[in-house]
């Protein structure tokens, strides 16, 4: 999933820029061939927003079974993990949720909380009982 993420954002921030600057560089009749690379930059980048976002998701519900499964970080947890990994598929899987700035920031930042959540569980968890008090 991250390896994904960092190719989005390779295709996204570096290479789209310079093509994009090419575009505009072009005489007329090299222009729709610059036009037609810069969507394909497009396809790329959405192509690996969605194997982040597919496999980021099955990593966090498979997480959250193990976490109810377990019993030892509560419940909420593994619950909004669930919840969180399960709509994010359904989304990319059935194509109603479009990677866009808001839809691809609506899911970092939903798993970015389970994130944060499940990494604040297993701190308190390591704590001494003297330090949780």
């Amino acid at each position: 999933a991250t390896v994904a993420a960092m190719s989005a954002a390779v295709a996204s921030g570096l290479i789209a820029p310079q093509v994009a600057g090419w575009t505009l560089q072009a005489g007329a009749e090299d222009r729709e061939t610059w036009h037609a690379l810069f969507r394909y930059n497009g396809a790329i980048n959405q192509g690996f927003a969605k194997v982040f976002v597919a496999a980021s998701s099955v990593a966090i519900l498979l997480w959250s079974l193990a976490i109810l499964a377990a019993r030892t970080l509560g419940r909420a947890a593994g619950i909004l993990g669930c919840v969180i990994g399960a709509l994010a598929l359904i989304g990319i899987l059935s194509g109603s949720l479009r990677l866009d700035v808001h839809g691809f920031g609506l899911v970092v930042l939903a798993e970015g909380i389970w994130t944060l959540s499940v990494g604040a569980l297993l701190i308190r968890l390591a704590a001494p009982a003297t330090e949780r008090a």
